[in-house]
C-alpha cells in the first residue's frame, strides 16, 4: 500500500506526463496493491466463502508446458523421396566436394578431413539437429546470394567442419586445430550455438525472407525489456516530479557510470549524493521513489535480431506482444 504514490509516478513516467498535470492518467480510487486476507475479508463481510472460490478455480486449472524436446520448423526438402537426415548428409558432402574442388582442402590430408566430416554428420543426425543446420545454411546462402554481408563465423561453431561445408562458416577448423566437441557433444545436449552476423543494412531483408519462407504466422521476433536502472530511474522520476532538467542532470551525474551500479552503491560511493538527500526534502522524495522503482521494467521493445521460427502458428504456442505502430509479432518471453 505504501508504494501507491511511487506507482502513480511510474504511470506518469510511462505516459510522459508530470505529477502536477491535472489531466494525467491516474489509478483514481483503484487499490492496486497486493491485498492481505484481512483486507479481502472486509470487502465481503460475513461471506468468507466467496474468497475461497478463487482458490477452488485455481486448483481446477491444469496446464503443463511440453518440455524436454525441440520444436523445429519444417524444412522443405526438394527430393520428397529422402528424409531430412539423408538430405542433410547429401548437402554436407556436396559442399565438402566443392571445397576439395576449390583446393581449399589439402589432398594429402583428405582422409583426415573425410573421417572428421563423417563423425560430425553422424553426431548431428543422432542428436536431432539436421533441420537446424539446413535452416541456418539456407539463411546464410540466401543472404550471400542477395549481396548481404555475412560474418565468417564466430564462437564455437568455427570448430565445425560440417558448418564450413554448408557455408555457415568460412573457416577450416582442422587447419586451425579447432575442436568440434566445444561446439557440440552428446554429454551436453543443448542447442548448438551458431552466432551469425548479418550486416545491419540487409538484416531486415533476411528477416523478411524467413517470414516469407516459413509463414508470417510462424515467425516472430523476441521481446526485450528496458529496466529502470540507477541513472535512468533518477532522471525519469525527476522528470515526473517536475524537477528542472539541469538539476536532474546534475544529480544523475553524481552516479557512477559503472555498469549495473545500484542506487545504494552510488550513494555509498558519492558523499555529495548523501548530503543532497539529507539536506533537501525534494531530493529525498526523489530518491525514496527511485528506490521503489529501481530495477522494474520500464518499457518493452523488440530484440534487434532475435527470431523465433515455429512449426505451428506462434500464437498457438507462445504469448504474443504487438509493439505500438507495428504489425510484427513479438514473443512475450525474453531471449533467455
Amino acid at each position: 500500500k505504501e508504494d501507491r504514490y511511487a506507482h502513480e509516478v511510474m504511470l506518469a513516467v510511462q505516459t510522459r506526463t508530470t505529477m502536477s498535470d491535472n489531466t494525467r492518467m491516474t489509478f483514481g480510487k483503484y487499490q492496486a496493491h497486493m491485498h492481505s486476507v484481512e483486507e479481502l475479508k472486509s470487502f465481503f463481510p460475513e461471506r468468507d466463502d466467496i474468497l475461497w472460490q478463487s482458490g477452488k478455480i485455481a486448483d481446477s486449472c491444469e496446464f503443463e508446458f511440453e518440455t524436454g524436446k525441440l520444436f523445429f520448423p519444417q524444412y522443405e526438402i526438394p527430393n520428397k523421396e529422402i528424409n531430412t537426415e539423408r538430405f542433410f548428409k547429401q548437402s554436407t558432402e556436396e559442399g565438402f566436394h566443392q571445397l576439395v574442388a576449390a583446393k581449399k582442402i589439402p589432398l594429402d590430408l583428405l582422409d583426415t578431413y573425410k573421417k572428421r566430416l563423417d563423425e560430425e554428420i553422424t553426431m548431428i543426425n543422432n542428436m536431432g539437429f539436421a533441420t537446424y543446420f539446413l535452416i541456418v545454411s539456407d539463411l546464410i546462402s540466401w543472404a550471400k546470394n542477395n549481396n548481404i554481408s555475412v560474418g565468417p563465423g564466430r564462437g564455437s561453431v568455427a570448430g565445425s567442419l560440417v558448418s564450413w561445408a554448408l557455408s555457415i562458416t568460412d573457416i577450416d577448423p582442422i587447419k586451425y586445430n579447432l575442436l568440434f566437441e566445444r561446439f557440440l557433444n552428446p554429454e551436453r545436449v543443448s542447442m548448438p550455438d551458431i552466432d551469425i552476423d548479418f550486416c545491419i543494412h540487409g538484416r531486415e531483408r533476411v528477416i523478411q525472407y524467413v517470414k516469407d519462407k516459413y509463414g508470417h504466422d510462424k515467425v516472430g521476433q523476441i521481446i526485450t525489456f528496458g529496466t529502470m536502472m540507477s541513472k535512468g530511474v533518477v532522471k525519469d522520476v525527476a522528470r515526473a516530479l517536475g524537477i528542472p532538467f539541469e538539476e536532474a542532470n546534475m544529480i544523475s551525474g553524481l552516479i557512477s557510470d559503472e555498469l549495473k551500479i545500484t542506487l545504494e552503491e552510488a550513494i555509498s560511493q558519492e558523499p555529495k549524493l548523501k548530503n543532497l538527500i539529507d539536506t533537501n526534502p525534494k531530493i529525498a522524495e526523489l530518491f525514496d521513489i527511485a528506490f521503489r522503482l529501481e530495477g522494474l521494467t520500464r518499457h518493452a521493445s523488440k530484440h534487434a535480431a532475435g527470431i523465433v521460427i515455429s512449426p505451428e502458428p506462434i500464437a498457438d504456442v507462445l504469448p504474443i506482444y504487438v509493439p505500438t505502430k507495428s504489425t510484427d509479432m513479438v514473443t512475450q518471453y525474453a531471449m533467455t
